[in-house]
């Protein structure tokens, strides 16, 4: 669009260049003499500027009393002599304004970034490539899932550090009971660990037992196994790794690595895509800040943070017997 301004405005300036040039010959075929250009006419100039200054009475400079004689002796031909090349001029300065002028782009709102706490940042892995989050496929407590676009976040008692049977609370941030936990550092008779229900303690939701699936090799290596009591079909092994880090998997095959950071854990599905995470415990506080994403199982993610509190507590026992 400015390269088609330019061109027409380049047209319509030769063709005012054009016009003024053809006025001037013709006025000067038609009448040679122009304005003050014999020596009569200086003259009479000078005459008529002398005589000005002294009918009004002024000290004005008889120089600038002969330009207003010269102005006002201009013809109309003279005029446009004068006056349509500046037209021409004009046009040309703003059809090169307009065209060297780049065009104005509009920029694109930025896309809005999720804030993030700076102690939960450390060490755990970037958004996950594919963008909204998939529903997870290994769910414990359907009734508990998170829903989507949402974030759950709770505070879970430190199991690592009893040292005796309790009952404790999973509590939200303001202190509110949300889940009851009781914990068993010596296992019941069916090896029962962990048994979680409503606040009022009328629901269960989960139970966690000794596994009773693993041998006994060299390494002693203890599991947890986690269910529904609804539904048995629903049940899940936690098992700790090599390096301080947990998985918890089911009989498909599928399974949620547990990977230990300074003080807390990631939890990260088969498909590395980051489901929950655990802070570190802050000095003073008896519970550590669990936080779990959307269409993600609580059920699941607390019971196996709590898990790896109870599995932390027997090895820790283990090699104090040793």
């Amino acid at each position: 669009m400015a390269r088609i301004h330019m061109i027409i405005a380049t047209l319509l300036a030769r063709s005012i260049t054009s016009l003024a040039a053809e006025l001037d010959v013709a006025r000067s075929m038609a009448s040679p003499r122009t304005c003050g250009a014999s020596a009569q006419g200086r003259s009479l100039l000078q005459q008529n500027a002398s005589t000005l200054t002294e009918n009004r009475g002024e000290k004005a400079d008889e120089r600038y009393a002969l330009s207003l004689l010269v102005v006002r002796e201009l013809r109309a031909e003279d005029w446009t002599t004068v006056v349509l090349p500046l037209i021409a001029v004009v046009v040309l300065v703003v059809s090169f304004y307009i065209f060297l002028t780049p065009p104005k782009v509009p920029i694109a709102p930025r896309p809005s970034e999720r804030p993030r706490d700076s102690r939960a940042s450390e060490g755990r892995p970037s958004a996950v490539p594919g963008g909204a989050p998939r529903p997870l496929s290994m769910v414990l407590c359907s009734d508990l899932l998170v829903q989507d676009g949402l974030e759950c976040t709770l505070v879970l008692p430190r199991l690592a550090a009893l040292s005796t049977n309790a009952q404790v609370n999973v509590s939200d941030t303001k202190g509110g009971a949300v889940f009851r936990i009781k914990f068993s550092l010596i296992p019941d008779r069916d090896g029962t660990r962990l048994v979680m229900s409503n606040q009022s303690g009328d629901m269960t939701f989960a139970t966690a037992s000794d596994s009773r699936t693993v041998k006994a090799g060299a390494a002693q290596q203890r599991s947890l196994s986690i269910m529904n009591p609804k539904d048995p079909s629903r049940q899940y092994l936690l098992e700790d790794k090599s390096g301080g880090d947990f998985q918890v998997s089911n009989t498909s095959g599928q399974f949620i690595r547990f990977i230990s950071i300074p003080g807390g854990f990631n939890a990260i599905d088969d498909q590395d895509q980051l489901l929950a995470f655990l802070d570190p415990p802050v000095r003073n506080n008896p519970g550590q800040v669990a936080r779990i994403g959307p269409l993600v199982d609580v059920g699941l993610i607390v019971m196996c943070f709590l898990g790896i509190g109870v599995l932390t507590n027997d090895k820790e026992k283990q090699l104090g017997k040793k």
